[in-house]
């Protein structure tokens, strides 16, 4: 038994005397705020010697007020062990590296860095708390925090709780680790229902996570936003109409124009307008122009016009040829639009809706009078019927007809004519205007025969002689001759140009119509000379020839020339020759000899 305690008491005592001086606690790394309380722990086992802090290396001290630092001391239970360094109030100096040194023992806690956070102030916003601002313009809204916060602050700007975007930081330094001041930009371009929002710029950091806060209202300027209505919208033509112009504007409301159709409405000034509506609002819209210090803005509209069918356009009268497709057209206007019908006049059946009435292959019992017709309106105005008129001719195709047989005609007339201007004018050059003879062979050889021989003054030629002029036949002197004798045996020729050229006809005798009787038996023989007039004489003449010409009478002429001998004209090539005179149209029917 005394063995084993005897063993147990100096394991005891050699336990006993081997234990050391040792930290039972070290301090730590430490983040203070500025102004608040730090603590810096440091405990010691098996030691109950001079315990100090240092800060930088720099000894605070070993008492435990720490004399010379008022804001520093130890604290703790020294016979335990406990020697913690306290701070109160942390300042930005405090930011330092500490230990917890037994200088006796030689121990030396790690070091422990003490961080001493600064919190943002209350951020600045330039222009606040009321910033002013033009809707439709962009703008910047600035917000700064100064001070020297630490770490530096982040700024954030809020919309009724909301972060907002499109936000840009900067921020200038002073020297390294601190900062003068940090900015945010804002961009954002307003509108008029930014009026009167308002904003919060927050700086927040690790000093201080809920942040500290700046409002601003915004004070925004814009043109004036128009509303305009009528009352009613809806109106019968002749009804009156109330327009209300409303508008919201910062700064304030410096005037109102009102306009119709773009032109002002003269005497027109204020917010309210009043007519009378007719048809011309429906097409011509109210305009209302509100106008401030930003700028203008303006506001139209248009009525509900209600009025009866106005005639446009009547319908225009047509003329067509049977066979023909026939239309007509109108137009009429009005609110709501009017129903238009087409009926004959005097007849109720509607052929026809719409502006527009087609007839196809049209006849004669088309034609008439047609009628466009427009019902009144809800009013009980306008309305009405435009007559138009359809014309069918049936009678074209006879005139046409008629017409090209008249030009046919005409035609052939002037080609008759110009032919015949043609040969008389060659036949005229021919022959001198001396007067040439035409021998006439007499019906009889009586002495009254000689006796105009006799009386010319020349018995050579045996026959009475025609006095014709080549150049024109028509008797200057015609009065004079006529009261010479009328009765006396002369051929008159009266009211005829001809040019008279007898030649042979076939058997080599004179050519001469067959005689016609116009009386009884004793009467003077007539020569119809008009079945010859009409015939197209050829540009040939020929020498001339004596002949006789048959006649009842012993006498023709009382008196006479010899003849002059002609020669032969020049002829166009291949012109084939007459065998009987060429003559004109004549004026008379006939030429005729009277005893």
């Amino acid at each position: 038994m005394l063995v084993p305690a005897l063993l147990l008491f100096l394991f005891c005592l050699r336990g006993h005397a081997g234990l050391s001086p040792h930290f039972l606690q070290q301090p730590d790394d430490l983040v203070a705020l500025l102004g608040d309380e730090a603590r810096l722990p440091c405990a010691l086992g098996e030691y109950w010697g001079l315990v100090q802090w240092t800060k930088d290396g720099l000894a605070l001290g070993g008492e435990r007020d720490l004399p010379g630092w008022s804001r520093y001391w130890i604290s703790g239970n020294a016979a335990s062990g406990q020697h913690d360094l306290y701070i109160r109030p942390v300042e930005l100096e405090d930011q330092a590296s500490y230990e917890c040194q037994a200088t006796q023992a030689g121990l030396r806690s790690r070091p422990a860095q003490l961080h001493v956070l600064v919190p943002p102030e209350a951020p600045q916003v330039l222009g606040g708390p009321f910033v002013s601002l033009v809707a439709g313009v962009p703008a910047n809204l600035i917000c700064r925090s100064r001070g020297d916060a630490r770490p530096t602050p982040e700024l954030l700007w809020f919309r009724d709780g909301i972060r907002l975007d499109g936000t840009t930081f900067h921020q200038t330094l002073l020297k390294e680790g601190t900062t003068a001041s940090v900015e945010s930009i804002l961009s954002l371009t307003p509108s008029s229902h930014d009026d009167g929002a308002t904003l919060v710029c927050r700086a927040r950091s690790q000093a201080l996570p809920s942040g500290k806060d700046t409002a601003i209202t915004l004070s925004l300027q814009y043109p004036p936003v128009v509303t305009l209505s009528a009352e009613p919208q809806t109106v019968l033509e002749g009804e009156k109409v109330t327009f209300l112009c409303q508008a919201t504007a910062q700064p304030p409301v410096t005037g109102y124009r009102w306009a119709k159709g773009g032109s002002p409405v003269l005497g027109a000034r204020g917010p309210m307008l009043e007519v009378v509506a007719d048809a011309s609002f429906l097409t011509e819209p109210v305009s209302c122009e509100v106008s401030n210090a930003v700028g203008s803005a303006n506001r139209s509209t248009a009525l509900d016009v209600q009025f009866g069918p106005i005639l446009q356009a009547r319908p225009e009268p047509m003329s067509v040829d049977v066979g023909e497709d026939a239309s007509f057209s109108c137009a009429w206007r009005g609110n709501p639009l009017p129903r238009v019908t087409w009926t004959r006049s005097g007849d109720a059946q509607v052929l026809s809706s719409g502006p527009t009435l087609r007839l196809p292959s049209v006849g004669p019992e088309d034609a008439g009078d047609y009628v466009c017709r427009a019902e009144p309106g809800r009013s009980g105005l306008g309305g009405g019927a435009a007559e138009a008129r359809l014309t069918v001719n049936d009678l074209l195709p006879t005139v046409r007809i008629l017409a090209g047989a008249a030009a046919a005609a005409m035609t052939l007339l002037m080609v008759i004519i110009g032919v015949t201007l043609c040969c008389w004018r060659h036949g005229k050059a021919s022959f001198s205007k001396q007067k040439n003879l035409v021998r006439i062979p007499g019906s009889s050889d009586g002495p009254s025969s000689r006796g105009s021989e006799e009386e010319t003054g020349s018995g050579e030629d045996r026959g009475p002689i025609v006095h014709t002029d080549h150049s024109d036949l028509v008797l200057d002197e015609e009065g004079a001759l006529e009261t010479k004798d009328p009765t006396n045996g002369y051929y008159k020729v009266r009211g005829v140009s001809v040019s008279l050229s007898l030649g042979e006809g076939p058997g080599g005798g004179l050519f001469l119509p067959p005689p016609s009787p116009l009386g009884p038996p004793g009467t003077p023989t007539f020569y119809d000379f008009n079945p010859h007039l009409g015939m197209v004489p050829s540009c040939r003449l020929y020498r001339a020839r004596a002949g006789y010409l048959t006649t009842p009478h012993p006498r023709a002429f009382t008196s006479y020339s010899k003849p002059t001998s002609i020669g032969r004209p020049d002829l166009a090539p291949r012109t084939p020759p007459f065998p009987y005179a060429a003559f004109p149209i004549p004026s008379h029917p006939r030429l005729q000899t009277h005893v």
